[in-house]
């Protein structure tokens, strides 16, 4: 590599390849049985006729045709492998079976090892009704005795990602009761379920166990800030505000949007924090969206809009338009 640097990596390179060229060249013995300086090797050394290079490219080209071979029937291999596997998939049922149905259906399949942990992310993929997952979790139960903290994650994921808020009080029960502590995926999992229920303010002890170990997300702030905001409660959502952006963290566009809807008048006065204070905060964020050239999507504009409306001793109108590029 003729780029100037000697030296470098290059350099090293290319005194490695003279090096190994030497090694491959023949040594030029002197009488007194030492080496000589190597030669360099040239790029045809012999010629093709001499003693022994014919046989020795007959042996090159043999195995050349060994291994393109092998190539040929590579894919036809793994054509096979994938069938063979496509054939093991699990397949979710269609309906909720008893214990004795879902032991004949894991024989069927060979026994295969996690079927457990394969058949719920079948379920999981597949959209199956909770009521198939639960007696899936009822037949692991009865055969083992117990629920793993890998399966339960994945009931979980199914129960918050369906709105099985009820159920996800279940699991928390479970979980907090059989381990002695709970990974983000869980906790955050948990944050998102509760912040959507009457029982919000769980999630903030959630929280400040999810501070201990780990920073927390911008989303687990963001579900909490929107949860205090629906119920009220101003003084606790701004103050994770702050923690947030304390923390160096970006607001999601979602946590803008439920800072903007707000809650009632009657449910702001009787916080301690005031409407004016309220308004000043969110003409804040809207100076930093300026600032730092944040552009809100439609449906937070749309919560602008309506916010600007609603201020009583302002009249404001908003009105939507179209620009070119």
């Amino acid at each position: 590599m003729n780029n100037g640097h000697t030296d470098g990596q290059g350099g090293a390179k290319a005194r490695t390849i003279r090096h190994r060229q030497g090694e491959l060249g023949e040594d030029k013995v002197d009488g007194g049985g030492k080496s000589s300086s190597m030669k360099k090797r040239p790029s045809f050394p012999k010629s093709v006729f001499s003693a022994g290079t014919a046989k020795r490219i007959a042996e090159i080209q043999k195995r050349k045709a060994a291994l393109a071979s092998v190539g040929e029937e590579e894919p036809e291999k793994e054509a096979e492998e994938r069938k063979t596997k496509g054939a093991g998939k699990v397949q979710p049922p269609d309906r909720p079976l008893s214990a004795a149905e879902w032991r004949k259906l894991k024989e069927s399949l060979g026994n295969p090892q996690r079927f457990d942990i394969k058949m719920i992310n079948a379920l999981f993929t597949s959209g199956a009704e909770l009521s198939i997952t639960k007696s899936l979790l009822t037949f692991v139960a009865m055969e083992t005795g117990t629920l793993s903290y890998e399966l339960l994650l994945r009931y979980l994921t199914i129960c918050v990602n369906g709105g099985h808020d009820t159920e996800v009080f279940d699991v928390y029960d479970i979980m907090r009761g059989s381990f002695s502590s709970l990974e983000t995926g869980a906790s955050s999992l948990f944050i998102k379920s509760f912040s959507r229920t009457e029982r919000w303010r769980e999630a903030l002890s959630i929280l400040q166990q999810l501070k201990k170990v780990f920073t927390p997300s911008p989303r687990n702030f963001g579900d909490i800030i929107a949860a205090a905001m629906s119920h009220g409660d101003m003084t606790t959502a701004w103050g994770l505000y702050d923690e947030l952006i304390e923390k160096g963290l970006k607001p999601h566009h979602e946590t803008w949007d439920a800072l903007f809807k707000g809650v009632r008048t009657e449910e702001v006065e009787a916080e301690a924090m005031s409407q004016s204070e309220h308004q000043e905060r969110l003409i804040e964020i809207l100076l930093h969206m300026r600032n730092n050239q944040i552009y809100p999507p439609h449906s937070l504009t749309r919560s602008i809009k309506t916010w600007f409306e609603s201020l009583t001793d302002q009249k404001w109108t908003g009105s939507w338009t179209s620009t070119t590029p």
